[in-house]
């Protein structure tokens, strides 16, 4: 990557009880086993090494998808899941950010936008709720509207359950 990147975090759903930990658990733990062997193995597995190499992977599906090159920084894992979960971060083109934004649909967008970012019970947010708004900004997009970018986009190509359908070609 040239330095014309910027840092963008990728659509991911995170390892604590999802989709993902249950495929992971499954690709590196033989169900068949039995229980005490299973949770030896359990306890011998460097997780957060799988997690990186997972995250790396899904990184190269990602950029596949997009058809733009994605180069993996960092899994980004909270010391508890309080408040957030997991986050991959890439870096990205700046030229390809500006392809994205003229390639998703702008009524999705503006609507996705409006859904994820306005404030609510519970909820405070740092945007501004308005997709008018966010191109009217003179600064680079930042990793959160990037990853929204790219989540209009893989909805709208990919359809809605592009991230299941993903694990598909991550272990194939």
């Amino acid at each position: 990557m040239d330095k014309e990147t910027v840092t963008a975090s990728l659509p991911f759903s995170g390892f604590y009880d999802s989709i993902h930990s249950d495929r992971l658990d499954r690709v590196l733990i033989d169900e068949e086993l039995p229980i005490e062997e299973q949770d030896k193995l359990f306890d011998e597995i460097d997780w957060k090494k799988e997690q990186i190499n997972y995250a790396k992977g899904y990184t190269d599906i990602i950029s596949e998808l997009l058809g733009m090159p994605l180069q993996f920084e960092e899994l980004d894992s909270p010391r508890e899941y309080n408040f957030r979960t997991d986050r991959i971060f890439v870096k990205i083109q700046t030229s390809d950010v500006q392809k994205l934004k003229e390639l998703v649909d702008y009524a999705q967008m503006k609507d996705y936008v409006r859904q994820h970012f306005t404030s609510r019970d519970g909820f405070s947010s740092y945007y501004e709720n308005d997709y008018d708004e966010w191109l009217k900004q003179e600064e680079e997009f930042d990793h959160n509207q990037i990853c929204s970018l790219i989540s209009v986009y893989l909805n709208d190509k990919e359809g809605e359950h592009w991230e299941e359908e993903l694990l598909e070609k991550l272990f194939n």
